[in-house]
């Protein structure tokens, strides 16, 4: 039998039916978190649109243009609509799939599932497989030793109610990103492509190490990028976002306005770089440029060394911080 039930409001709309319709999941939202492929950007090869539950609802993210909210938000962005629009859609939409579907929407009895995260952290002794690793980006132990980077022997997952077994990972090529009173703040795998970075705790690269006394701060994208370009020989310091997604406050860039003369972007040049470029020249008037050799420096100088990849960012550089 066909559902006669008339929607009359939101409220009566399941906000995991919102999810799972127009995000069309695999399996019902349970409380569980679910990362798939952006629905916004068709060049996504990496799962990047997270929904995850938190503070009694669900909310979604995507990573690779940088928005997210709640379930409103995302029938606005999938379907260019206003808030009001966005919510009349929902409701016609859930009412015509009641009336298609003489089961109705059967509503998950939603349980959080306990997260993990980093509970312990071990460091190791740096060995030759290192050396050679950072070699290549011409990234020296001083520097690592600057910004407060650490081989690791290990470290281990663990979840705050102890609901879930630990996960103990190991092997090579694994660091850990410390800040100044050594604490660990993001460990960085380049051989892992499925965990490559895991944040442990929120965290401006680079900040600890700012002196001031330099005329010009070139906002970058990873430490690794911070490091690199250290060697470059230009009177300028560096900071880094945890993810290009992520934009800086407001009272902060207003401080490094009045600390430095001039201030640009250095994002990667892939679709989330150039939108992370765009977000900064239209909120705070911060111009960007590009590596024009390589998605970025590091990669540059990787491919290209050191005093080539030089050769091509400094021209655009005293272009964009002479504005």
């Amino acid at each position: 039998m066909i559902s006669t039930k008339v929607v009359t409001g939101l409220e009566e709309v399941p906000q995991t039916w919102v999810y799972e319709n127009y995000c069309n999941l695999p399996e019902p939202l349970m409380g569980q978190d679910v990362v798939i492929k952006s629905l916004f950007n068709p060049n996504d090869k990496r799962p990047s649109f997270s929904i995850y539950y938190k503070n009694g609802m669900y909310k979604w993210r995507d990573f690779s243009i940088g928005e997210g909210g709640d379930y409103i938000n995302l029938v606005r962005y999938l379907f260019d609509l206003d808030h009001f629009s966005a919510i009349k859609k929902i409701v016609s939409d859930y009412q015509t799939f009641l009336r298609s579907n003489k089961e109705g929407y059967s509503l998950s009895n939603i349980v959080p599932q306990a997260r993990y995260h980093v509970g312990s952290v071990q460091a190791r002794s740096w060995n030759n497989l290192d050396a050679v690793y950072w070699a290549q980006y011409k990234i020296s132990s001083d520097n690592l030793n600057r910004f407060n980077v650490k081989p690791l022997e290990r470290f281990v997952f663990t979840t705050e109610d102890d609901s879930r077994p630990e996960l103990v990972r190991t092997g090579n090529f694994i660091y850990g990103f410390f800040n100044k009173d050594g604490q660990i703040m993001k460990i960085y795998q380049p051989r892992n492509k499925d965990l490559k970075f895991i944040k442990v705790h929120d965290y401006i690269q680079g900040l600890e190490q700012l002196e001031y006394k330099q005329p010009n701060l070139i906002i970058t994208k990873s430490l690794k990028d911070i490091m690199c370009l250290s060697n470059f020989g230009y009177n300028a310091e560096y900071i880094a976002v945890e993810s290009e997604s992520i934009i800086l406050r407001k009272e902060m860039v207003d401080i490094f306005k009045k600390r430095f003369n001039a201030i640009c972007t250095l994002f990667d040049s892939d679709d989330a770089g150039k939108l992370a470029t765009a977000n900064y020249q239209k909120t705070y008037d911060i111009n960007g440029i590009h590596c024009p050799l390589a998605k970025d420096p590091t990669d540059a100088v990787e491919k290209y060394g050191l005093e080539t990849t030089r050769s091509s960012l400094t021209p655009l550089l005293k272009e964009v911080l002479k504005k």
